[in-house]
Parts: structure tokens; C-alpha cells; sequence
């Protein structure tokens, strides 16, 4: 039923795309997005309900089950004459600690699956990114595209602090008091021209 669903999902996702709707523009990203939260959610919910699910359904269980089994129909039915009564009381005791037992049990398997996926999934991680993704030329290429943006961005830094310091370094010199009145306008205006913000490091992080 999965293989048929996909099937027909995919060839009717394909008619819905040539169609009906302009055929996407391809975005190259790094990750899946929220999906892949969404699906390492779903892994680990998985492995906490299958985990518990098989311990429910073992060999060690059935008896358990058989128990409750065997303890509803004579509840159901009744007993018989008072001693059958007594009798049911104790069933019910004891049905009520069994169940309290295997529930027990089963959140404690359930807890050790989820731990368990946790830490195998660190593992084959850790030995992933160790054999295919540490050294790699793409990481490498990653790294030398941030080197090189940096120093760029603290070049243009430290290019525009001599500027600052050398235009500072110089002797002031006595101006007229309307001439001194423009040329400090004027030095305001250039300042917050060649400021250096937000528009700033977006241009020079799209120049590296």
C-alpha cells in the first residue's frame, strides 16, 4: 500500500507541476530546514514506541495479558456463591499489580530504546563527519571562502581606522569662524556617508 500510495502520489505531484503551477526555481541550501527536526522527531518517537510495543507483545508478557485476559471474564461472569466472590477481590489485587508491573517495565524499556537511539546516533555521527566530511575538499573550500571574507572585512577596517587617524594626526589649523562652521558641517555629512553598518558588511560580504 506505501509503494502504490507513492506511485500515485509522485505522478500526480508530477501532472500538478507541468500542468497546473510554473515549474519552481531550484535553491541550492545546505539542510532540509524544519524538516529534518521534523524527521529526527519522528526516528526518535519511533524507536520509543516500537521499543515498547515488542516488549508489550514478548514471550516474557503473555502471561501478564493472559492474566488480564482471564481476570475480566470472571469479573465478567460473575464468580460464584461467595467463595467466587472473595476470590474475584483477590484477582482484582492482583491483576492491578500486574499491570502496574508490565507498565512499569514497559516506559523503563522504552526510556533505555530512546537513550539508546540517542547515543547511536551520536556515535554514527561522530564516525561520519571523522571518515567523509573532516578534510574534505568541500569543507575545505568552505573554510577558505570564510578566511577570505574576514580579511577582506578587516582589511576594509583597518584601512578606514589609518584614514581616521592620519586625517587626525594633522595640525589643526586656524579658520575663519564661517569657513570652520562649513567645513565642520561638511566633515558631519562625510562621516555618517562613509559609515560603515549594516549596508557596509552586506556589500562586502557579497564582494567575497
Amino acid at each position: 500500500m506505501a509503494l502504490l500510495n507513492n506511485i500515485f502520489e509522485s505522478e500526480s505531484d508530477a501532472f500538478k507541476l507541468t500542468v497546473h503551477h510554473r515549474r519552481p526555481i531550484p535553491i541550492r541550501t545546505d539542510t532540509m530546514g524544519p524538516w529534518l527536526d521534523a524527521l529526527s522527531f519522528l526516528t526518535w518517537l519511533g524507536a520509543l514506541t516500537n521499543s515498547a510495543l515488542v516488549y508489550l507483545f514478548s514471550p516474557e508478557s503473555e502471561g501478564a495479558v493472559d492474566s488480564f485476559g482471564v481476570v475480566s471474564s470472571t469479573l465478567d461472569g460473575g464468580g460464584g456463591g461467595g467463595g467466587g466472590g472473595g476470590g474475584g477481590g483477590g484477582d482484582e489485587v492482583t491483576t492491578y499489580i500486574a499491570m502496574k508491573e508490565l507498565l512499569f517495565k514497559t516506559v523503563f524499556v522504552a526510556v533505555v530504546a530512546s537513550h539508546g537511539y540517542i547515543l547511536v546516533r551520536a556515535i554514527v555521527r561522530h564516525i561520519v563527519e571523522k571518515i567523509w566530511w573532516k578534510g574534505s575538499l568541500e569543507i575545505q573550500e568552505r573554510e577558505k571562502e570564510e578566511r577570505t571574507m574576514k580579511e577582506k572585512f578587516l582589511d576594509s577596517i583597518s584601512h578606514a581606522d589609518t584614514k581616521s587617524r592620519h586625517h587626525l594626526s594633522k595640525e589643526p589649523v586656524q579658520l575663519p569662524p564661517e569657513v570652520a562652521a562649513e567645513e565642520e558641517t561638511r566633515g558631519e555629512i562625510g562621516f555618517w556617508d562613509h559609515d560603515e553598518g549594516v549596508d557596509e558588511i552586506q556589500r562586502l560580504v557579497k564582494g567575497a
